[in-house]
């Protein structure tokens, strides 16, 4: 029966729409196209070429799509095509002289991933499919041996090469007999439908064998699948809607992307960076387990209540700390997945500043989850992070030195860097509260007063008066290096500097020497080392951008806050569908690096959470701190099944024309403390019911106007009105 394109689209949206709320579509190019989980990768491109990774091993690459038609051969790259995107199916439409659907799904638990062929039989005669096997580790494990081919006569293709005394297995199987030779598979389309399974595993490959068994011929059991893990990862965590439905969509991206991040190894469970084509390489992007990116991947997974995500990636790190030595204490960098593989580990421990982020992502973790056990269980893990970061100051000015600690995301090994500062103030801070908790009164002081005093070495030794900036970092001989770059947006973010200080710094930031139409650059346009493809030389970052936002909606600059957010959110329909790439170029509309990275979907998250609502959660004493800077431009907003320790929360805003009004419940957890401010022009009119209480606020002078200031407790509702 022959289907026409219209109704091509229109059967895989019935199933997706009505199943899933995250679905898009445009006209098919280049793009990466990401089916993920978290055993296994099947890196799609727009175009039809492909990879297929079972960690720890790049199990094929080179992959292209093609069919015989006529005795020509017609690779996907040449036919009209339009791309569906679901979090838990990706699919190409052909809409040339060859007409169906490929849909690509990537089991979330099992190291199992299908392609399915729709094909309309009169436009195709067979499905080819070139590759290269590869049965290669990933970086930086070596691989030694020589692929094996066997055909079995159940019709599947097993892989195999034995590097050291370990043996790396991958199967092929489909329903249909297939012919294979000279790296090239060969099937017939006559009844339309083909299915081909792929499985990987080290040594024993009889749950590869089970898992095709259980899912080829079957697809429509792991779509069931995937749609309903996605659909309960959704629903179980933190959920956003306004009169700004684009900003929805992308929020709930954000939130598959950084599930997309999170993976499972023999060794442990726990956050990648990135991910891209290795090609003829050996690592797909950045898919290793990061501390430094984990740590900010980490602060929006809390944002959304996806706590258990937090605590393996905290547990996997301390996993690999430092056990003994001159570096005890240290965090990893970098851990490749096929680490068991790799005969010298120090290669994972180059960076600075992935231990204090260590402490205070486990803090913020305690503090949104409560969970106490956590902190009694790791706190000389904690200790021992603290101990190293202070073993760090080399020459007793209260700063880490980068030599020795290692070096930061920029890449540099000058003297001090303002974001090691910025971080380690606030792991000091953090790592007080800690000590707080656990009743260590000598460490809580010790650590209080030495946030304090590096607090004041930022606001006073890095300010640059004459430039009304921060300077980037202090060099070996004292001086100061003047140079404009992106960095001291992480004090400022965290509200370490001084008010005066803070809003000139976001002035420029605002300005054409940092932003540009599609996010912030890393380094000036004004300085002389610039470099629109400079990896931090002056190309856009994601991260960097969100840095921004976050920065101004928390220092009184809500507008602002927005542009950089709106910019952020615009790349999860313009590059890899549905996700946010690593890099763009300073000087046009061109990305680069990994196109999921997984701090980017981050600075989705956090600029909303942190920023714009500006919530500071202490599920351990039941308090909620919260900084409202909501933009004109956005008349409602609902944040809904906000997790806080055990208890749930909502906040809900609508302006009107003469008021605006801020509702607040929760559900369980018992009675907290609630510290709330609120940005507006003027002084106005202001009360607050809470439990049928009315409350008046302080005001205070900001540089937004004022911030209505209450402070109140709730059990369960808080209704706020302001007049103007």
């Amino acid at each position: 029966m022959k289907i026409d394109n219209l109704k091509i689209i229109f059967l895989i949206s019935l199933f997706s729409l009505n199943l899933f709320p995250a679905i898009l579509t445009r006209n098919g190019g280049t793009d990466l196209l990401p089916v993920l989980g978290r055993k296994c990768a099947l890196l799609v491109r727009e175009d039809g070429y492909f990879e297929i990774w079972f960690y720890p091993f790049k199990a094929l690459y080179d992959g292209k799509i093609l069919f015989k038609k006529n005795k020509d051969v017609v690779p996907v790259s040449s036919i009209s095509r339009q791309i569906l995107q679901t979090p838990y199916i990706s699919s190409i439409v052909l809409q040339g002289d060859v007409r169906g659907r490929i849909d690509f799904l990537c089991s979330p638990s099992n190291p199992i991933c299908l392609i399915q062929f729709h094909i309309q039989p009169d436009t195709a005669e067979k499905i080819i499919l070139r590759f290269r096997p590869a049965l290669q580790l990933m970086w930086p494990a070596p691989t030694d041996g020589e692929v094996k081919i066997t055909k079995k006569l159940d019709g599947r293709l097993v892989f195999a090469r034995r590097t050291g005394e370990r043996t790396l297995h991958f199967l092929i199987a489909s329903e249909k007999d297939f012919i294979f030779s000279q790296d090239e598979l060969e099937l017939d389309t006559k009844d339309g439908e083909v299915s081909l399974a792929f499985s990987g595993l080290v040594d024993d490959f009889t749950e590869s064998e089970e898992l095709i068994s259980q899912y080829l011929g079957n697809y429509t059991k792991l779509l069931e699948e995937n749609e309903e893990y996605y659909r309960r990862i959704c629903e179980e965590t933190a959920e956003l809607r306004s009169d700004n439905s684009v900003m929805d969509e992308a929020f709930t991206w954000a939130k598959v992307g950084l599930e997309k991040c999170f993976v499972e190894t023999a060794f442990g469970k726990g956050l990648v960076a990135g991910y891209a084509l290795a090609m003829n390489g050996n690592r797909p992007g950045f898919a290793w387990f990061f501390g430094r990116d984990s740590a900010w991947m980490g602060f929006a997974l809390l944002c959304i209540g996806d706590f258990a995500k937090v605590r393996d990636n905290l547990l996997l790190e301390k996993k690999f700390q430092i056990k003994e030595g001159e570096n005890k204490g240290k965090i990893y960098h970098e851990v490749s997945l096929a680490h068991d593989f790799v005969p010298d580990p120090s290669y994972a421990y180059p960076a600075g500043d992935s231990t204090p982020l260590y402490v205070i992502l486990a803090s913020e973790y305690v503090k949104w989850s409560g969970d106490i056990g956590f902190l009694k269980e790791n706190w000389q893990s904690l200790k021992d992070a603290m101990d190293w970061c202070e073993r760090m100051d080399v020459d007793g000015d209260l700063l880490m030195d980068n030599p020795p600690a290692g070096h930061q995301w920029f890449d540099y090994g000058e003297k001090n860097m303002i974001d090691l500062v910025a971080i380690w103030a606030k792991a000091l801070k953090e790592g007080s509260w800690l000590a707080s908790i656990m009743g260590e009164e000598e460490l809580k002081k010790k650590w209080l007063d030495r946030a304090q005093k590096v607090r004041d070495i930022l606001n006073n030794d890095f300010w640059n008066e004459k430039r009304g900036y921060f300077y980037d970092r202090k060099l070996p001989d004292g001086s100061f290096l003047n140079l404009m770059t992106c960095n001291p947006l992480i004090p400022l973010l965290w509200q370490q500097i001084e008010e005066e200080k803070t809003q000139r710094s976001l002035s420029l930031v605002s300005s054409q020497l940092f932003s540009t139409d599609w996010g912030v650059r890393t380094t000036a346009k004004s300085e002389q080392i610039y470099n629109p493809w400079g990896y931090h030389e002056g190309t856009v970052w994601p991260l960097v951008t969100g840095w921004a936002s976050w920065a101004h909606f928390l220092n009184c600059r809500p507008s602002e806050g927005y542009a950089e957010l709106l910019k952020n959110i615009k790349l999860t329909y313009d590059f890899s569908l549905g996700y946010i790439p690593e890099i763009l170029n300073g000087d046009k509309y061109e990305a680069g690096g990994c196109p999921l990275q997984g701090w980017s979907e981050a600075m989705v998250i956090l600029p909303i959470v942190k920023g714009m609502l500006g919530l500071q959660p202490n599920a351990i004493e039941r308090k909620l701190e919260a900084q409202i800077h909501i933009p004109e431009e956005i008349g409602y907003l609902r944040f809904s099944n906000i997790k806080i320790g055990d208890s749930t929360w909502e906040m809900e805003w609508r302006r009107f024309a003469k008021k605006k009004i801020l509702k607040i419940k929760k559900n369980d957890g018992g009675v907290y403390s609630l510290n709330l401010k609120i940005s507006m022009a003027g002084p106005s009119e202001a009360r607050a019911i809470v439990n049928g209480m009315k409350l008046k606020p302080v005001f205070e002078r900001k540089p937004c106007g004022y911030h209505a200031i209450f402070n109140f407790n709730i059990s369960s509702e808080a209704i706020i009105e302001i007049y103007f």
